[in-house]
């Protein structure tokens, strides 16, 4: 016989001899949740209401109400409602707007890497792949100034200035203290930037320097410039006629707003610099109003991108040499082919070996 403990029910059995509990006796063994879970129990059955936000995500009661799924925010994926809205009337010219913000948006970054590689041009296992830097223009313009010295009847004309890279990024840096200095009753008195007065009497370029003064021993001005920082222009400035003429290898590359910014400077500076340098009874024949200018679309264009230095040098030296541009000379097909002819012109004509060993001391002789 089985000992009877008093006080407590023995729990019923199923005709297999299972102990069967009912729910109320389920209920009272489950453990006993902390009191501060309690508490956040009773919070949350104060708080069943729940604010709609706008949210498309919907509360467990909620779902329950409806015959939803109860599992919302438990283990499974959370449920989102989506509401049956139409498409807008002008979905297609939406779709077709983004499409095209996409497609201009990859063609900028294809332009952006293009340019910071070297054209095929200027890929060379003995030279580096670089972009012409400011010295390699300056090389060249040395070399076509000391041509000129040598062979003046090559020119198209005895009134030739040939300049360098610094005067258009001197003069783009000093442009602001040219025009917040304020002027004499005279309008002289602005600040121009330094060096100014050496290139106006041609004591620089110092190599192959020409010693001519500006409107009268010289009417043509040549000089390189540079724009957005990664593109080369030509510029011929005819002092006579007060117009500055653009050359540019790759018009779609910089837009009239970036010329001019460039530009503007040299138009405004040039024409004071002449006029407060001459002679006092020369000063009517240069007045101090701006230069005109303009951008010659019509040149030979460089559609490959990366050989734009090399399209300035030429312009310079076709119009001082009284050459017309040919498309057909001066082409991408041919423009490695004058790159490396123009390299060996600097190198034999301007003597350039590179720099003295001996201005190294802990050189040895192999060295």
């Amino acid at each position: 016989m089985e000992a009877v403990i008093e006080g407590k029910e023995e729990p019923a059995k199923n005709g297999d001899g299972v102990k069967i509990r009912n729910a109320e006796q389920t209920k009272s063994n489950k453990p006993k949740p902390a009191a501060h879970v309690e508490d956040m129990a009773d919070d949350a059955d104060e708080n069943k209401t729940v604010t709609d936000v706008g949210s498309k995500f919907m509360n467990k009661e909620t779902l329950k109400e409806d015959g939803l799924s109860a599992s919302v925010n438990g283990a499974d994926p959370s449920v989102m409602v989506l509401d049956n809205q139409k498409p807008p009337e002008n979905y297609v010219a939406l779709e077709k707007a983004k499409q095209e913000e996409k497609r201009q948006a990859s063609i900028i970054r294809a332009k952006s890497e293009r340019l910071k590689k070297p054209a095929p041009t200027k890929r060379s296992p003995f030279f580096g792949n670089k972009i012409a830097k400011r010295t390699h223009m300056d090389a060249a313009l040395n070399m076509l100034r000391k041509q000129y010295k040598a062979h003046l009847e090559w020119f198209r004309s005895d009134k030739i200035c040939i300049l360098d890279t610094t005067l258009g990024n001197i003069w783009n840096m000093r442009y602001h203290d040219f025009v917040d200095f304020p002027a004499n009753e005279d309008v002289t008195g602005r600040k121009l930037p330094g060096g100014s007065w050496d290139y106006y009497t041609g004591q620089i370029p110092e190599y192959e320097k020409i010693e001519k003064t500006w409107g009268t021993e010289v009417e043509d001005i040549y000089s390189p410039l540079n724009v957005k920082k990664d593109h080369w222009v030509a510029l011929w400035i005819s002092l006579p006629k007060r117009h500055i003429v653009v050359w540019d290898s790759i018009c779609t590359y910089a837009s009239d707003e970036h010329i001019e910014e460039k530009v503007k400077p040299i138009a405004m500076m040039l024409p004071y610099l002449i006029h407060i340098s001459c002679a006092a009874e020369d000063r009517y024949k240069w007045p101090i109003a701006p230069f005109t200018y303009e951008r010659v679309a019509k040149v030979p264009q460089n559609k490959q991108d990366g050989d734009c230095g090399v399209y300035t040098l030429k312009y310079i030296e076709c119009h001082a040499l009284g050459y017309p541009f040919s498309s057909v000379a001066l082409c991408d097909a041919k423009i490695k082919r004058i790159r490396d002819k123009l390299r060996a012109e600097i190198f034999m004509e301007t003597e350039f070996r590179g720099t003295d060993p001996s201005t190294y001391k802990d050189l040895d002789l192999y060295d």
